[in-house]
């Protein structure tokens, strides 16, 4: 079991921090399967594809 004291991105594990921009997730078929199992998914706006990348670095 882990516990995180502060509920922030930093101190959330990496995976956590990722999900759900995760690799296994890039094709359509992958994301919609997760969509309906993670009822957030589809629920937020839109990010722009530049605006990831510069919060990955």
């Amino acid at each position: 079991m882990m516990v995180f004291w502060k509920h922030s991105p930093k101190h959330s594990p990496r995976q956590c921090r990722a999900y759900p921009f995760l690799p296994e997730l890039a094709s359509r078929q992958a994301w919609r399967a997760e969509a309906r199992r993670c009822e957030g998914i589809g629920s937020g706006p839109v990010i722009p594809l530049v605006k990831l990348e510069r919060a990955r670095t």
